[in-house]
């Protein structure tokens, strides 16, 4: 998971420990699969102490008329609620939740977690399904709403698109579902215009959904996320400027380069020459630096194909300051993607200290594949560093 999943993760924790989260520290330092393991530890821990008891609620409930248990339930509130629908049969529950309030179920729905009740929410009638949909919108509880989307009917899921007329909600919804394949689904059932809008409220300065845009395109498949990233770059050169620096002020860079990898080479070659890119002097060395500390020189080796000369030395310069173990990771890259043309273009423009350790790294492929080593020699000699490869220098340092 990602960093922008963190942040989704964090705010749904929030949301669950309500008026203890404050005292938390800052939550979106922590990976996103701790937060999401801890949120269900929560709901878990919370079933567990209080399960016997809500094991005798439900059977006293059961031969009690419906109209008196959905009394009972406006009476005990939301909390109360949330635990015993788990434990009622679906059909049974289903009726009661008929027979409640709006704005109740809303409440309900906030402490309810979904994995307990997939079958009531599949009994639950559309109509009702959508008003309190309608309603957590009202609210812009996001949380609660994407949280309950993976176990909704399709029918349902297209019900609440057609009473939602602004692409602003569901992309803030769209943070916070917790499916990828469900995620896939729901923007294919997007029509095409209405996702290019929605892609498009990204440069809106009335709405700051920038990241929410982000969020909705690092995490769909790969296949869709070319394709989103394809029609997010076919925008002017201004709204992928703004992109740009939204990434690189929120530091997500290692979110975004496996997208930009994806992209179809029209895109790829539009994006690397971003006058942002040679005009702010920071966000390469930023970009660079993500590629190192995450592992994604992979993603980034086969942009160096469109870059000028100017920034080919920049992308030099950086890789002249790395470490043995960071250089073995951008020869691990070259090697698992046969990137090597780009990282000996760059090799060429290095200092020659860090064109003899490149080497030095390369040496044992000449133990497993003495052709291909070779090839590298020969390529390094005609990109005018071939002495690098000479045997004296590669002894060990």
């Amino acid at each position: 998971m990602t960093r922008l999943a963190a942040r989704a993760e964090a705010e749904k924790l929030h949301r669950l420990l309500g008026e203890a989260a404050p005292s938390l520290p800052d939550l979106q330092t922590l990976p996103a699969e701790t937060l999401r393991g801890l949120r269900l530890a929560v709901f878990d821990l919370w079933y567990a102490l209080d399960r016997p008891l809500l094991l005798r609620l439900a059977r006293w409930l059961r031969p009690l008329p419906i109209m008196l248990v959905a009394w009972l339930a406006r009476w005990a509130g939301p909390l109360l609620t949330a635990c015993l629908a788990g434990e009622m049969p679906a059909r049974r529950a289903a009726r009661m939740a008929v027979r409640l309030p709006t704005h109740f179920l809303a409440d309900v729905c906030r402490e309810l977690d979904p994995r307990r009740a997939h079958d009531l929410i599949q009994a639950i009638p559309v109509a009702i399904l959508v008003e309190v949909a309608m309603e957590l919108i009202a609210r812009r509880d996001w949380p609660t709403a994407g949280r309950f989307v993976d176990y909704l009917r399709d029918d349902a899921v297209a019900a609440v698109m057609a009473r939602v007329d602004d692409d602003e909600v569901l992309l803030r919804i769209a943070c916070f579902v917790e499916s990828r394949n469900r995620l896939d689904h729901l923007v294919r059932l997007l029509p095409p215009e209405r996702l290019r809008r929605a892609l498009l409220l990204a440069v809106d300065p009335q709405r700051d959904l920038l990241l929410e845009v982000l969020s909705l395109i690092v995490h769909v498949s790969y296949a869709l996320k070319r394709e989103l990233g394809d029609l997010a770059a076919a925008q002017d050169t201004q709204v992928l400027n703004a992109v740009v620096e939204l990434t690189h002020r929120q530091g997500l860079w290692s979110d975004l380069l496996p997208v930009i990898s994806l992209l179809s080479p029209e895109s790829q070659r539009k994006v690397v020459n971003l006058p942002v890119l040679r005009d702010d002097a920071q966000v390469l060395p930023a970009i660079l630096a993500a590629a190192t500390q995450d592992t994604l020189w992979g993603d980034v080796l086969p942009l160096v194909r469109y870059m000028d000369a100017p920034m080919l030395d920049a992308v030099a310069r950086f890789a002249g300051d790395l470490p043995p173990p960071a250089l073995q990771d951008l020869a691990r890259a070259a090697l698992l993607g046969e990137l090597w043309e780009p990282l000996f273009e760059v090799a060429a423009r290095a200092p020659k200290s860090q064109q003899i350790e490149l080497a030095r790294t390369l040496l044992p492929l000449g133990g497993v594949d003495p052709a291909l080593l070779e090839r590298l020699r020969g390529r390094a000699q005609d990109l005018g560093f071939g002495q690098a490869f000479a045997l004296d220098d590669l002894q060990p340092a």
